[in-house]
């Protein structure tokens, strides 16, 4: 009885642990890359690959991803680029939620969605 009682919080363990990894997926990308490629860059391209940066940087350094959000919305603001938009709203939401700011990132979320 004991080894079945353990063997089924081992399963239970075990599913809720991959369980947990499905939510932490996103598409990031090579930093080093994307800064090599982004001097060069103008308008709705540089836009995108600030965002890009944004995304791939906010889960090690969510200073630097918020300037790089900051810049990806004045550009995209600039031209009126909402996709572009859409996308540094999208990523202050990302940054936000992990620093758990909860409101703070609902609030972009929502942003994101109403462009």
């Amino acid at each position: 009885m004991r080894t079945g009682v353990f063997i089924s919080i081992l399963l239970l363990s075990l599913s809720l642990h991959v369980h947990a990894q499905k939510f932490i997926t996103f598409q990031t990308w090579d930093t080093d890359s994307l800064l090599s490629v982004l001097p060069g860059q103008k308008a709705e391209e540089r836009v995108m690959t600030l965002n890009r940066l944004t995304a791939s940087l906010f889960f090690r350094d969510c200073p630097l991803g918020l300037k790089y959000a900051d810049s990806a919305m004045t550009i995209a603001k600039q031209l009126n680029y909402e996709e572009g938009v859409a996308g540094a709203f999208r990523n202050y939401g990302q940054i936000y939620q992990y620093l758990g700011n909860y409101p703070a990132s609902l609030k972009n979320y929502i942003e994101a969605l109403a462009v």
